[in-house]
């Protein structure tokens, strides 16, 4: 690690709050205390400026995969996020740690444009939050709403 910035942009920042607080209102207590997280995204120094300014974007997913969902990836563990860093120039990975509103989630796969129905019968139903890689212990996290989630510090 060479340095560490905290990311401050007060418009994100109130996107997501609104969307923790709206989140938290539909969920008991146990599930508000697990909604959020602090996860990792590796990116190339190239996007972080575009990041850190708009935020991460889940339209523009697939660079790399799209195994459980077509959204924002991001990872419990920085060295799985270091793997897809690009190595600047200068020899220097980059990747954020951001809070993310994981909510409820299930399995992803790689036809999701969106997390699918709490209730598969009722596709009027609540959509899960979030997807992941496995169910019983998630490393890695989907996405499809940039307003689940806050850059909140680059480290390089």
């Amino acid at each position: 690690i060479i340095r560490i910035q905290r990311v401050q942009n007060p418009f994100l920042w109130e996107k997501y709050k609104r969307k923790k607080e709206y989140m938290s209102r539909r969920m008991s207590e146990m599930d508000r205390l697990l909604c959020e997280r602090h996860l990792f995204h590796g990116t190339s120094a190239d996007v972080v400026e575009g990041i850190c300014k708009h935020n991460f974007d889940p339209r523009v997913c697939g660079k790399h995969a799209t195994m459980f969902g077509q959204g924002s990836y991001f990872a419990r563990k920085a060295v799985y996020s270091h793997n897809f860093s690009k190595r600047s120039p200068k020899g220097v990975h980059c990747m954020f740690l951001a809070k993310v509103l994981t909510g409820r989630f299930t399995v992803g796969n790689p036809s999701m444009r969106r997390p699918p129905p709490v209730n598969p019968r009722d596709p009027s139903s609540d959509l899960f939050d979030s997807c992941v890689d496995n169910w019983v212990d998630p490393q890695i996290y989907v996405i499809f709403n940039d307003d689940q989630s806050y850059p909140y510090f680059i480290i390089h």
